[in-house]
């Protein structure tokens, strides 16, 4: 037997092709995907934002333990590069 809708009981066609059926439960079923969908980028945006915050973190900490040793006017912008060429010479050898 063939799943009938609140709307036609008996004589309904089947919720495959009931119009009434369709719109209302078809309708909500899209606005919860849509809400997934939302809720998921806006997951994925809250995860980027707090590693993005996480390692200027780590690079400031890391500017400043080593501005001790390194040239008085070296940005912290130029500290990356420096560090990035360091760990380049490192994985090398």
């Amino acid at each position: 037997m063939e799943d009938v809708c609140y709307n036609c009981a008996n004589d309904c066609p089947g919720v495959e092709t009931c119009k009434p059926f369709k719109y209302k439960y078809y309708k909500q079923y899209k606005d919860d995907i849509l809400d997934h969908e939302r809720t998921t980028q806006n997951f994925v945006e809250t995860i980027d934002q707090v590693k993005k915050s996480m390692e200027d973190k780590i690079w400031k900490t890391n500017y400043e333990s080593f501005s001790k040793i390194l040239p008085n006017n070296l940005s912290i912008d130029e500290f990356k590069v420096l560090m990035g060429k360091m760990k380049d010479t490192w994985e090398d050898k």
